[in-house]
């Protein structure tokens, strides 16, 4: 089971909470430029299911959507694989200490 809310420890050992990707786009791609699910959609070229799956936490920012999401917001898709990255570790940390793998 994953935890109810992830966190990133900081360089000087603060634990934070992390922005879930679908709570930042929502945030500061869907409610920042004023547009619905439907336009962001089309300004990517994608169904409004992927936008509407993406914005509800049920997919992930696949390599392709973060060169998207780059494009239309100036940025990198390396932030926006960061972003998803950093929040599926940390969702999974204490999950992944509980396993039993003996090492090669």
């Amino acid at each position: 089971m994953s935890d109810p809310t992830p966190t990133q420890t900081l360089d000087d050992g603060t634990s934070v909470p992390l922005v879930a990707p679908a709570q930042f786009i929502k945030a500061r791609v869907l409610k920042a430029n004023k547009l619905t699910q439907d336009a962001l959609a089309e300004r990517l070229g994608v169904s409004r299911r992927t936008i509407n799956e993406l914005v509800g936490g049920k997919r992930g920012i696949s390599t392709m959507m973060a060169y998207r999401l780059a494009a239309f917001t100036a940025s990198t898709p390396e932030f926006w694989l960061t972003l998803q990255m950093q929040y599926d570790l940390a969702s999974h940390r204490t999950e992944a200490a509980a396993l039993d793998i003996t090492p090669l």
